[in-house]
């Protein structure tokens, strides 16, 4: 009797915490879960990730048809004919490729570091980031991205811009050497009107936008030539 009383006693004055039962929730910190990042800082990290995405699919177009042109121009007869050019074009059409598989790569690179943004952020939580003097970027930095963000995004900018300009390069070289005098005219018309886009962070520099004045002033001027 005595030791059942004991027993007994040592059990209800047992803790509570050794006792856990199934549906006891597991201790976690407090708002590491529940953290979410600032609406500015989603927002860019978004606009990133989608940026990534369109530049990621272009990028993997590129590889997909230097690959088809660099046995094309290999074969092309009119384009043998002139080894100077050829290898002009083979050279271009080997940046385009190489550059284009590495910007697949730096997407897929920045996109995955991107996308563990928000839980690296409850680590860092920076109390304010004033985005009037802080480049986006750095911003991002601040928020938990790896080290060496901004050198893979710039290397992703140049190698897909280098794809891009070898591909309009090499497509302009092969057509001047068809000997067509329509293509020879049209084609670097054409090219160079492609390629404003990659000159848009001058043009769009406050004070600094006589370039694309120019250019529309003389696309205007042609046209109304044209129509007379």
């Amino acid at each position: 009797m005595n030791d059942d009383a004991e027993s007994s006693t040592r059990v209800a004055n047992a803790p509570k915490s050794s006792c856990r039962q199934p549906n006891d929730k597991p201790t976690m910190l407090p708002g590491d879960l529940q953290y979410k990042l600032p609406p500015v800082v989603k927002s860019i990290t978004n606009g990133y990730t989608t940026t990534l995405a369109s530049g990621e699919v272009v990028s993997s177009i590129i590889a997909g048809v230097e690959a088809q042109l660099i046995g094309f121009y290999n074969g092309d007869s009119k384009l043998s004919a002139n080894p100077n050019a050829k290898a002009a074009v083979m050279i271009m059409t080997y940046i385009a490729f190489l550059c284009s598989i590495s910007a697949t790569i730096d997407s897929l690179l920045l996109t995955d570091d991107l996308a563990e943004l928000a839980s690296r952020s409850t680590r860092a939580r920076p109390d304010e980031v004033d985005l009037t003097t802080t480049v986006e970027s750095q911003a991002l930095k601040k928020f938990g991205t790896r080290a060496g963000f901004s050198f893979i995004m710039k290397h992703w900018i140049t190698s897909l811009s280098a794809a891009c300009l070898c591909t309009i390069a090499s497509a302009v070289v092969h057509a001047v050497i068809q000997g067509s005098l329509a293509t020879t005219v049209t084609v670097p018309i054409i090219a160079a009107f492609s390629a404003l886009p990659f000159f848009w962070p001058i043009l769009a520099v406050p004070g600094k936008d006589f370039l694309f004045k120019r250019v529309t002033a003389a696309a205007t001027h042609a046209s109304t030539s044209g129509q007379a």
